[in-house]
């Protein structure tokens, strides 16, 4: 165990460490954000999609012969 020494030869540097999963944590949290954010365009765009594909069925008729 490492106590308050970090430049110790028993410990792998724990600083670094330390930096290491600060940065995987900031790479995982900002990849989230990202992912976030498309998910919510294509919800956008897939509302306006089916509405899109609604009026046209009711243009066409459709719901008659798919029964929808």
């Amino acid at each position: 165990m490492c106590v308050s020494r970090h430049y110790s030869s028993l410990c792998p540097s724990p600083l670094l460490d330390q930096g290491r999963i600060q940065v995987i944590i900031f790479r995982i949290a900002s990849n989230h954000g990202a992912v976030r954010s498309d998910t919510a365009h294509i919800r956008t765009n897939y509302s306006k999609l089916q509405k899109g594909i609604t009026t046209f069925f009711r243009k066409n008729n459709f719901y008659s012969y798919y029964g929808m």
